[in-house]
């Protein structure tokens, strides 16, 4: 795969890069990993039930009468290469983890938006300097298609930038839960994260942002909040979310 798939919309390049020079998700590397980590997880578990079969084995064998030295070895040699499997098993899992949280961040360029900000875009709320939308409010599940209810809220924030930060690039991401993709016709997470990023954008620049002001991005599930479990219910609700970074100024 090439180091960035471009997609062109009125203008605008939209980026799905798999390179670290831009704010975008390293994709397939995200879901080579998730992959392995899955897989591993269940290794681990195979290999702990195994452990603990093997322990009741050896338990036995050092109860009951009779038993010969050479079957004692065997089942002790048993669980101790169980054990040295498990705390391999343990280690990969442990560099997996580090891996899929190594997922790039959006540029830090100078102050964010302000509690003001916040106010003036319904709906939003602020985070680290970000604006952020729930996706909720924006869109139906596994749409992406603007609500009508979006629309009041997305009229505020085209305000507020044209009005306070029109001299600014403006980075809108996607993010989605980590429920799989089974019947919307989409083909994976990232892709309706960069859509619903994108239907964001076309509202903005019908509203008067320019579009050259605007960059796009989606992160898919990688980017969870590490307060809430993305496992949970709230959490997925949590995870679902488009959110608003200021950038650079243009100047």
């Amino acid at each position: 795969m090439r180091d960035s798939v471009g997609l062109v919309a009125r203008g605008m390049v939209l980026f799905l890069c798999v390179g670290s020079l831009t704010a975008c998700v390293p994709y397939p590397k995200f879901q080579e990993s998730e992959k392995k980590l899955a897989v591993a997880t269940k290794v681990n578990r195979d290999l702990e039930n195994r452990l603990k079969s093997a322990g009741v084995e050896l338990a036995a064998a050092l109860g009951g009468e009779g038993m010969r030295d050479m079957t004692l070895e065997a089942l002790r040699a048993q669980l101790e290469g169980l054990r040295q499997e498990n705390g391999t098993l343990e280690d990969e899992i442990a560099l997996l983890r580090d891996e899929l949280s190594n997922v790039p961040e959006l540029p830090a360029a100078g102050p964010g938006f302000t509690p003001e900000d916040e106010d003036r875009v319904r709906g939003s709320r602020l985070i680290d300097g970000d604006l952020v939308i729930e996706s909720d409010l924006l869109f139906a599940p596994g749409k992406v298609a603007l609500k009508g209810q979006a629309k009041k809220a997305l009229d505020d924030l085209a305000a507020l930038i044209t009005s306070k930060y029109s001299d600014r690039v403006i980075h809108l991401s996607g993010h989605t839960d980590n429920t799989p993709i089974r019947r919307s016709g989409h083909k994976d997470n990232w892709d309706l994260g960069m859509k619903r990023a994108h239907s964001v954008f076309k509202y903005l620049v019908q509203k008067g942002v320019p579009e050259v002001n605007m960059r796009l991005h989606s992160f898919g599930y990688s980017k969870p909040f590490a307060d809430v479990d993305p496992n949970s219910k709230q959490g997925r609700s949590a995870s679902r979310r488009v959110e608003v970074h200021l950038g650079m100024s243009k100047g």
